[in-house]
This record gives structure tokens, C-alpha cells and sequence, in this order.
């Protein structure tokens, strides 16, 4: 019977070790696309600032 157990025991864990590892791959990919997400948004920004600079500055020279 104590064997059983042990068994048992350890089919159960390993299931949730299952769970766990299938969980953590599942959050290691929302982080990833994320990630990416974030860096096309600070590309976007990157872009923006540049444009708004170069107008401000033809604006500073169009009133000198």
C-alpha cells in the first residue's frame, strides 16, 4: 500500500509540475509579445519626437 501511495503521489505531482510548466510557458509568451508591444510603442514615440522636433525648430527659424 505504501508503494501505491508513493505512486500516486507522484503521478499527482508530476501533473502539476505539468500545470506549473505549461502556465509558466504561457506567461513567458504574453511577456514576449508584451515586450514587443513595448518596444514598438517606444519606436512610435522615438518617431513622433523626432518629427515634433524638426517642426518646432522650422517654426523657431520661420518667426527669427
Amino acid at each position: 500500500k505504501a508503494d501505491k501511495d508513493y505512486h500516486a503521489d507522484l503521478f499527482d505531482q508530476q501533473r502539476r509540475n505539468d500545470g506549473y510548466q505549461d502556465a509558466l510557458e504561457k506567461l513567458t509568451a504574453r511577456r514576449k509579445l508584451a515586450e514587443g508591444r513595448l518596444q514598438a510603442d517606444l519606436e512610435t514615440l522615438r518617431s513622433e519626437h523626432a518629427i515634433l522636433k524638426r517642426s518646432l525648430e522650422t517654426q523657431e527659424k520661420v518667426h527669427e
